[in-house]
């Protein structure tokens, strides 16, 4: 096994990984809101202004959150335009999910195996073949 050296993430991929984590963060709280809103519409309160104010902050979250899904893309186009037309090449793979992955490994010649890049991210790929289930679909599953 060769013992590859360390290498300083670039500009880039420093600010494709913070971009990450806010669009990441602005994800799960409109999903806390829309569960806000789902339990007061059905816990009976019917007041509309709260409602109304949880709808609009929940629309603002989402248009902020597609401006940075779009600066994201262009940062990583440019600078990892190699990597994200190989991730992308991957069936199911889309552009949301490739910068994903860029923005928390930055050039993928830092793993040698795919092995190596599911153990990074900590899931793993699992084929089933037992008894009559020869032809299923295999799943990913996190590993803890």
């Amino acid at each position: 096994m060769v013992v590859r050296r360390w290498v300083e993430p670039n500009q880039d991929q420093l600010e494709a990984k913070e971009i990450q984590s806010v669009i990441d963060k602005y994800t799960s709280m409109a999903q806390r809101l829309k569960n806000q809103c789902h339990a007061f519409s059905n816990s009976g309160i019917n007041d509309e202004f709260l409602l109304g104010t949880l709808k609009k902050t929940i629309n603002e979250i989402d248009a902020t959150k597609k401006i940075l899904e779009k600066k994201l893309f262009e940062l990583i186009d440019r600078g990892f335009h190699r990597e994200l037309n190989l991730i992308t090449s991957v069936s199911g793979i889309g552009k949301a999910t490739a910068c994903l992955i860029i923005s928390k490994i930055g050039n993928c010649s830092t793993f040698q195996r795919s092995g190596q890049l599911t153990s990074y991210f900590g899931i793993t790929p699992v084929e089933s073949y037992s008894g009559t289930a020869l032809n299923s679909k295999g799943v990913v599953i996190k590993a803890c």
